[in-house]
């Protein structure tokens, strides 16, 4: 029970005395569930709602938002957004992560827009890998079975001083197709090769982090297959000023193609993310956290027929951001306060402010009561805004769907309350109840 999660204030704190609805999945409860996927892992969340559309294909959801097109859910990996905006939502067959290097998946079912922003609706998880330094040594694994046709990985670790280690791994597998009702095939087998290398330093105050992937995967789909590759890379500084004082500038850019058949699409998109969080302790009972932000997000779509595409094809979007959020001590170990807004300005909708309030109180060492008020906001994405049918014929005739500029983002109001209860060491309950406007 002794758990630290970071996704719902972006700094450390005890599971237990978080004011949310967080489960967390450790690297243990993934191991021995025998999960090869995150979105497989993810079923051992009961706050998540995971679905099978095809062998490749998932839908992730919370709250009841599900659906093809899940768009109101931020998923990260090792905060680095993994959201495509050509529908505000996951192509979860892009995102393999080698599991047994997952330290451990934090789920929050409720908004978290105060500190992420935009699409942190119902929901969000966050994929924390385990450092170099924990997978030191050579991992080898193999399997197969009815479900996957063979997977084998491959992983080493090792250490250049005390300071400075690294691991290199690389992975491929193949997803046999799934049935159909009748028992014929359903035409979705898919296979994939991913490997990726992660490189910590540290110095004195300073923590550098280093890390990439790269993947190229077939899906197997009729007429004829679809591909999908691309590749990461994040760079990480972290700078310890005092005991309750630090700084953080992340930078990450990711490149992705799809070449998806069935919806006779071609996807390209780049992401630059430049990102800073600065904390510090004021008094006894203030701990202040802000932060600012740049995104920039340039997409093309290859429309391959007349009937169905975006307008215009290609397309730059720049978010800017920044955010302020004040935990505050009422009474020590008892109760604490945080209230925090975000705003944020997209190319779409404009501006959007995301204040939210949460608080937490600790009668005794073991029973945790808490409420939160929020605001979020799904920010439209390209399907909302450039999706046409017919694609071509704009000048002639009058689309039967015509995006436009006037889609503005949905907007939440959320009030939630929950209590976390844990009698005896080995044991814990929790309930969290929750009314979405």
């Amino acid at each position: 029970m002794n758990l630290e999660v970071t996704t719902v204030s972006r700094q450390p704190e005890p599971w237990e005395k978080t004011a949310s609805a967080i489960q967390v999945i450790t690297a243990s409860d993934i191991h021995r569930s025998g999960a090869t996927s995150i979105s497989d892992a993810l079923r051992l969340a009961s706050n998540m709602r995971v679905a099978e559309v095809k062998s490749y294909g998932r839908v992730v959801s919370a709250r009841g938002f599900g659906g093809l097109f899940a768009n109101k859910l931020l998923e990260m990996i090792d905060g680095r957004s993994i959201y495509t905006p050509l529908f505000a939502g996951v192509h979860w067959d892009g995102h393999n992560p080698l599991m047994a290097d997952v330290a451990q998946i934090e789920a929050i079912s409720g908004p978290g827009g105060t500190v992420w922003g935009a699409n942190a609706v119902n929901g969000v998880i966050n994929i924390l890998p385990r450092s170099a330094r924990g997978t030191q040594g050579l991992y080898v694994a193999a399997a197969q079975g009815t479900v996957w046709d063979d997977w084998g990985a491959v992983r080493y670790g090792g250490a250049v001083n005390d300071t400075l280690h690294y691991r290199v791994y690389a992975q491929r597998f193949r997803r046999a197709a799934s049935e159909l009702p009748s028992g014929a095939s359903a035409a979705d087998a898919w296979d994939m090769m991913q490997g990726g290398f992660r490189v910590d330093a540290t110095r004195g105050d300073d923590t550098w982090t280093w890390q990439g992937d790269f993947y190229d995967g077939t899906e197997h789909t009729a007429p004829t297959d679809s591909d999908v590759n691309g590749w990461n890379t994040l760079l990480r500084w972290t700078r310890r000023l005092s005991a309750d004082a630090g700084i953080q500038v992340r930078f990450y850019f990711d490149h992705t193609m799809r070449n998806d058949v069935p919806s006779t699409l071609t996807d390209r998109l780049e992401t630059a993310d430049l990102d800073f969080q600065h904390h510090w302790l004021v008094g006894e009972r203030h701990r202040l956290l802000w932060g600012a932000g740049y995104r920039r997000m340039d997409s093309e779509v290859l429309n391959r027929t007349l009937f169905v595409g975006f307008v215009p094809n290609q397309r730059t979007m720049e978010l800017f951001s920044a955010f302020v959020q004040d935990e505050i001590t009422l009474i020590p170990e008892k109760w604490k306060l945080t209230a925090g807004t975000k705003y944020e300005h997209n190319v779409f909708s404009g501006s959007e402010i995301q204040p939210g309030v949460r608080s937490a109180w600790m009668p005794n060492d073991r029973t945790t009561v808490w409420a939160a008020i929020s605001h979020a906001v799904r920010s439209p994405s390209r399907i909302d805004v450039d999706y046409h049918i017919p694609a071509f014929d704009i000048e002639t005739g009058v689309p039967g769907v015509d995006g436009g500029p006037e889609f503005t983002a949905e907007k939440l109001i959320a009030w939630e309350a929950g209590w976390r209860w844990r009698p005896v060491d080995r044991f814990a309950f929790s309930v969290a109840t929750f009314r979405h406007r």
